[in-house]
This record gives C-alpha cells, sequence and structure tokens, in this order.
C-alpha cells in the first residue's frame, strides 16, 4: 500500500523535471511564485543585527580604547549567566519598590539604586531590553537657569502644560473619563502614556553628540531605539547613562543630531534658544511631540523571550 501511495508524487514530479530541463523560462517563472518574504526578513533581521552590533562596539571601543585586557574581562563579566540573573533580580527588586511603593524616599532610594546597576552594567541592560518596560517618571524639559551672565526658562504657558498634566490622575479613573466627556478641554495638553513593553533588543542608531568636543575625556553618545532614546556618558571607562527619553507619540522619524543639538544649546549652556527649540522645534515643528524621561523597569513576567 505504501508503495501505491508514493506513486503518484513520483509520477507527478518525474514529468516536473523533464519540464524544468526543456523549460527553463517557466521554470523561472514558477520559482518566481515562491514566497520570498522569509528571505526579506532574514536579510532585515541581519542588518538590524549588524547595526546594533556596530552600537555596542562603537561604546565598548570609546570605553576601553586604552586597555584591550580590560574590554575583554568586562564582556566576559556581562556575558556570565550568575551575573545576569543577579541583574535581572536586582532591577526587578528596585522595580518593584517604584512601581509599588507609597513611600517617596523608598521610591527614590530604589530610583538611584536602579541607575547606577544599569551604569555597572550597561552591556547587560542593552542585550536584555525586551524584558523590561518603559515607565514614565517625568516630562523632558530644562530646568531654569538663573546667573549674573544670563537667564533661560520654558515659557509660562509650556510650564503649565506640564503641571496640569502631571496634577491628573493616572491611570484614568471611570469618573475622570466623564469629565473629560462633558469638559474636552480638561484634557491635559501633553498625555502620559502607561508603561510600554520593548518588543526586540534591535538598537537602530548612534552619533556621538556635538557637546563632546568640549568635553575633555569624554565622549556623549546619542543611541536610537525606536521611540527611545539614550544618551550615554563615557568617561575613560566610566559609563552613566545619563538620560532616557521616550517620543512615545511621535509621528516622525527622531534625528539624534537634532536632540544634540537642542540638549547642547539648551542644557549645556543653558541658551534660551534651546529651551524655545524644545518647545518649538521638537514638540510641534517637527512633530515629536512632547518627549518624557523614562524608567526601564523589570517586572518580572513569565515566558519573556
Amino acid at each position: 500500500m505504501k508503495i501505491h501511495k508514493l506513486l503518484p508524487l513520483v509520477s507527478f514530479l518525474a514529468p516536473l523535471s523533464l519540464f524544468s530541463c526543456g523549460n527553463y523560462q517557466k521554470s523561472t517563472e514558477l520559482s518566481n511564485l515562491i514566497d520570498s518574504s522569509s528571505n526579506v526578513l532574514q536579510n532585515d533581521q541581519s542588518e538590524k543585527e549588524k547595526m546594533t552590533k556596530f552600537v555596542l562596539d562603537s561604546i565598548l571601543n570609546k570605553q576601553f580604547k586604552n586597555s584591550q585586557v580590560n574590554r575583554v574581562a568586562f564582556i566576559n563579566s556581562q556575558n556570565n549567566e550568575a551575573n545576569i540573573t543577579a541583574f535581572l533580580e536586582k532591577s526587578q527588586q528596585y522595580s518593584q519598590i517604584i512601581l509599588n511603593s507609597n513611600e517617596s524616599d523608598q521610591i527614590e532610594e530604589a530610583k538611584i539604586n536602579l541607575k547606577n546597576l544599569y551604569n555597572k552594567n550597561w552591556l547587560i541592560l542593552l542585550n536584555h531590553l525586551n524584558k523590561l518596560h518603559i515607565h514614565f517618571d517625568n516630562w523632558y524639559y530644562f530646568q531654569d537657569y538663573n546667573s549674573d551672565l544670563k537667564n533661560s526658562a520654558h515659557s509660562q504657558e509650556f510650564k503649565d502644560k506640564i503641571e496640569h498634566s502631571l496634577n491628573f490622575p493616572r491611570p484614568w479613573t471611570e469618573e475622570y473619563k466623564t469629565e473629560l466627556f462633558l469638559n474636552p478641554d480638561a484634557k491635559p495638553k501633553f498625555e502620559v502614556f502607561y508603561d510600554t513593553k520593548i518588543k526586540n533588543l534591535f538598537l537602530d542608531e548612534i552619533i556621538e553628540g556635538e557637546e563632546s568636543a568640549e568635553m575633555p575625556n569624554t565622549t556623549i553618545f546619542y543611541v536610537l531605539k525606536d521611540k527611545l532614546l539614550f544618551r550615554i556618558k563615557v568617561n575613560n571607562e566610566n559609563v552613566e547613562i545619563q538620560n532616557i527619553i521616550y517620543f512615545d507619540k511621535s509621528k516622525s522619524k527622531i534625528s539624534l543630531n537634532l536632540i544634540s543639538n537642542i540638549v547642547h544649546s539648551g542644557f549645556v549652556h543653558n541658551d534660551q534658544e534651546g529651551y524655545d527649540r524644545l518647545e518649538e522645534d521638537i514638540v510641534n515643528k517637527y512633530r515629536y511631540n512632547m518627549p518624557s524621561e523614562v524608567l526601564l523597569v523589570n517586572k518580572g513576567e513569565k515566558n519573556e523571550n
């Protein structure tokens, strides 16, 4: 019986082989019908993996430019399973305090501990982003600056929008939703997002910030992942993730050069132009909308890839 079942298949394949030898053009037409989307996806993923490696190598090359031995030791420690497990456990511990504690002092201490953990283990962090959530901490803006030489500040209207957005309940209660329905003008101009899960490990782009030229032995990197931006300071062999900024409602591709230029002006030099451009260029002109300063928290979810 098995022979009889195979015969039709063999009979079908034999003419096909003869056909393909006799008519190359039609064979080519048939091959064109084969779904090549899997190859496209593989090529796309390969390019993303190359870019991710380039980003990580760029930081490592700057951090350990004077010591290949220290570079190898650091990479080995960051790939050590025991260290990775300890990192994930600690990040979950600090995250739970941030997410669940009612004590402001405990929360602030946990934020500091989480930041220090990420700075010390930045390579583990970037290699395990898909285990983390993006958690709103505050809006990203520049603090007022006052000195004998200059006074710089955001507009009062901009400050009012920030204050208003931080004073409404999160998540929205049914009562608040009803209030907004009856009075749409009460809706905050800057709307705080809910926690967002990071889906993969790919990093999209890296540049050296223009402010690096003014900092001896220091490089500022801007790293982009989707709408998430890392501002990373490398000083000798010390790495500090100074800001994690999220453009969750951006309608345009984020330009790292634009962000670097505005941060250089407003944050590094406290120039009024930088304050104005954050309000006008980032939020409105280039349709990035209001950026937020975020935390990457580990909720300890099961079955994460």
